[in-house]
């Protein structure tokens, strides 16, 4: 573990201009040796570790991986080897031994309960685990259900019977194997599990040259960095090839938040240029701000200044770092450039964060396209857009209707071979080359991408239009004070009923808390109706909310904060029939 000082950014671009100028890399072993070469003594990563900020340069890492990585040809080739745990310098050094080392990485999200973890890495015929000490649960069913070895990679285990890296790394003197291992662009480097909140998590495969393309197209495209800070789920491809592998690319200094709830302190310690972020993250950071505006009474202030910086931003005058200085205190005086993905961005608040300071970069991808197909760099003139296509790959409509709007197809570099053992999966999403999305989208007249919504949530009315539920939900948030979050689903009468069989649209909101200091839930509930009735105004008649529920408890959530969307149409059905059987019982 090195501290030496790291050095300045005219050096930092000299080195980066022969990291360029070497060629994209292919694989991510060419990525690392690369790196070792040209950027040989800097530091690379960045943890609190008992409280401590600790360094560790390409060096470090260079030996680390070549160690580790030695230990896994030990087990004779072809190993998929399973990483859980929170985001950790070692987490990175687990994930690129097996991927380098010519074998396969398999993250899993260490969300999930031990059994769902150790069954994961079963599906993934995986022979080795790579675990933090909080997972030792997963581990031991994973060794006990035929896993070869477990090696624990923070903290301290109990009734595991396993290696820890850091002997692992000290005991290997030499890599021979390591140093023979050329994995070549189209060998598989991951495999991803897919998310799974609507039914069975697939393994996505991506291989050296989908995770190379992507992470380089990207690199190119937004501003170069020297600092970035990790936050989001290493086991997420969009942490993982956004930040992680763009961060070793570019030798941007790469801070691993060690909580949430350090968040901020980390953000005012570290002041990292770039960090990645979903859609609910970008919201906290916009609340914090708002609120903090509206305790000192300058928030009309704030909103005023943003208003004259976005009219001075369209003149070509950037006076932002002036005007919100006291705001990017909480930052270490400085916004970080934040790129958004992972589900429909709130296009007003992102247009307030540009205003700020904040460089907002709006990706559209999925796991199977490693993961960024497009991204907007430009917010401030498309504020409600995905961007356009990165040059690695192209996209296209399928059968789009008279608005525009069809399935968005993919093809290119970073566009996965298929599914893990899936070979049903693969014939329902890969066509000659394309991947079907599964999302509905337009392009507007500049070639950028909009999307409308996943088609398993397209709603299809009785009178054949279609509702985008996603953009339908947007509408209702982006547009209200109180409206916190939003789920729009299709409900129906019972055929018994005066006017039943007709399928109408139902919504379940959770509301700003703040907003109803006082009332009853009665109350609120009529506060929420007449927001809705309000906003229903403003829409064709077939998109109009029928029906809306109030919850004063956010929806549950996935680990990358996306709604679960069966509960809390769950959650709502529950509601409507509790006040059916109420009313039954007054009558």
């Amino acid at each position: 573990m090195t501290r030496s000082g790291a050095g300045a950014p005219a050096e930092l671009e000299a080195l980066r201009e022969k990291m360029y100028g070497a060629g994209s890399p292919e694989t991510l072993r060419q990525l690392l040796e690369l790196s070792a070469k040209i950027y040989r003594g800097r530091r690379q990563f960045a943890q609190k570790e008992k409280k401590e900020t600790v360094y560790y340069t390409v060096d470090d890492f260079y030996r680390d991986v070549s160690c580790v990585g030695e230990m896994l040809m030990s087990f004779g080739g072809n190993v998929h080897a399973a990483v859980v745990g929170e985001n950790s310098y070692y987490w990175v050094t687990a994930f690129f031994a097996a991927a380098c080392s010519g074998n396969t990485a398999v993250p899993i999200d260490k969300e999930l309960p031990d059994e769902k973890i150790a069954e994961l890495a079963a599906k993934a015929d995986c022979r080795v685990m790579f675990f933090s000490a909080p997972y030792s649960g997963a581990a031991r069913l994973f060794l006990e259900n035929g896993g070869e070895a477990a090696v624990c990679i923070s903290g301290k285990t109990r009734g595991v019977n396993c290696l820890e890296i850091g002997s692992v790394i000290s005991a290997v003197e030499k890599t021979p194997e390591f140093e023979k291992a050329e994995p070549k662009k189209d060998d598989p480097a991951a495999i991803i599990f897919t998310s799974g909140t609507t039914g069975e998590n697939k393994g996505v495969i991506l291989t050296h040259g989908n995770l190379c393309s992507n992470f380089t197209d990207l690199a190119h495209a937004i501003k170069p960095v020297s600092t970035a800070m990790s936050v989001l789920p290493m086991n997420h491809v969009y942490e993982l090839s956004c930040i992680v592998l763009t961060a070793v690319y570019m030798n941007a200094l790469l801070y691993i938040n060690d909580s949430l709830r350090h968040f901020e302190s980390n953000m005012a310690e570290f002041r990292p240029e770039v960090m990645a972020a979903v859609p609910a993250l970008l919201d906290s950071i916009y609340n914090g701000i708002v609120a903090r505006a509206r305790e000192q009474g300058e928030l009309k202030k704030l909103f005023a200044a943003a208003a004259v910086s976005r009219f001075l931003m369209k003149l070509g005058i950037d006076i932002r770092r002036r005007l919100f200085s006291r705001a990017a205190e909480s930052f270490g005086g400085k916004f970080p450039a934040i790129s958004v993905g992972g589900a429909p961005v709130n296009g007003k608040k992102a247009l307030f964060l540009s205003s700020l300071g904040f460089d907002i970069y709006v990706g559209y991808g999925l796991t199977e396209t490693a993961p960024i197909v497009s991204l907007n760099t430009d917010v401030m003139k498309y504020p409600d857009s995905a961007g356009k296509c990165l040059p690695g790959c192209k996209i296209k409509l399928i059968e789009p209707d008279e608005d525009g709007v069809g399935e968005i197809a993919v093809c290119g570099r970073n566009v996965s071979p298929g599914y893990y053992n899936e070979p049903d999966a693969d014939r329902r999403s890969f066509s000659d080359g394309w991947f079907l999305t599964g999302d509905y989208g337009k392009i507007g007249k500049n070639g950028e991408l909009y999307i409308a919504g996943r088609k398993k949530n397209i709603i299809i009315l009785d009178n054949g239009k279609n509702i985008y539920t996603e953009s339908l939900e947007e509408y209702f948030v982006q547009n209200s004070v109180i409206i916190k979050e939003a789920v729009i689903f299709a409900a129906q009468k019972p055929a018994a009923v005066k006017g039943g069989g007709v399928k109408y649209l139902a919504m379940a909101v959770t509301a700003d808390e703040k907003s109803f200091a006082g009332k009853t839930p009665e109350e609120a509930d009529e506060a929420v109706a007449a927001e809705v009735a309000r906003l229903n105004a403003g829409l064709p008649s077939y998109e109009k909310i029928a029906d809306t529920e109030v919850f004063s408890e956010e929806f549950e959530k996935t680990s990358t904060m996306k709604i679960i969307r069966s509960e809390a149409e769950r959650k709502y059905k529950e509601r409507k029939k509790r006040k059916a059987k109420k009313n039954v019982q007054q009558l």
